[in-house]
This record gives structure tokens, sequence and C-alpha cells, in this order.
């Protein structure tokens, strides 16, 4: 069973690889000393006081936003713009009709693609192999 220490440490991890930020970064702008920032990553010492700091730092509203076993980190910048690029380029090869029911089609269209991408990239990180065989 893991414990609550450990599940905030991994989700920090990931919320901190999604945003990009740097280590030091965070430790400059939430004061928060190295040795102490690396014990916090690795779910050790007093977790609460420098988790405050951190999501002051990011602006979450949720003090418990590092607490759950379902947690989802924000999109990377990387994501959101292959998100718009794919968007972009869907547009750019779609002929423009001044028909508002095909352009609400082609939105909801793109909407629904948009969700499929994220969920394959959820089951990819978290390694879930999917077999299409089917038994008879």
């Amino acid at each position: 069973m893991t414990n609550l220490k450990t599940i905030i440490s991994n989700n920090l991890n990931d919320f901190i690889k999604s945003t990009g930020r740097s280590h030091s970064w965070i430790m400059e702008k939430a004061d928060i000393p190295k040795t102490t920032f690396y014990k916090l990553l690795n779910g050790e010492g007093d977790l609460e006081k420098h988790i405050e700091k951190i999501i002051n730092l990011f602006g979450i509203d949720d003090p418990f936003y590092f607490h759950t076993t379902d947690f989802v980190p924000p999109k990377s910048i990387q994501e959101i713009k292959a998100e718009s690029d794919l968007r972009n380029l869907a547009a750019a090869n779609y002929i423009a009709v001044e028909d508002k029911k095909e352009i609400v089609a082609f939105e909801e269209t793109i909407d629904i693609l948009d969700d499929f991408i994220t969920m394959i990239d959820i089951l990819k990180k978290n390694n879930v192999q999917m077999n299409f065989n089917h038994v008879e």
C-alpha cells in the first residue's frame, strides 16, 4: 500500500515535469532550500509546509491538489502546442463554408479527435497495453 507521502511526491514530480520548470527555478521562487526540496521530491520531511509553498507559487486553489491517487498533471507546453498545431492544420485544410451546421460539426470532430489523442497519451503514460486479439 502506498502512503500519502509517496503519493504526494509522485504527483509533485509529475507536475514539475509537465510544467517544464527547473528545480532551481522552483526552489528560488518558492523559497525552499535545496536539501528540503529534494527531500520533498523523495517524500521525506515536512511535506505539508512545503507543498503549500509550491501550491501558492503555481496559483493552485485546491490545498489537496497533490494528495489524490488519480492525479492528472497539467498538459505540458509541448502537448498544448501539438493540439494547437492539429487544429490549425485541420483548419487550414478545411474549405471555408458559411453553413453554421458544417462549422459546428467540424469543431465537434476536432474536439473528439483531441479527446481521442489525449486518451491515447494517458494510456501510453500509464504503460497500458491493448490487446485486440479476441478469443472466439
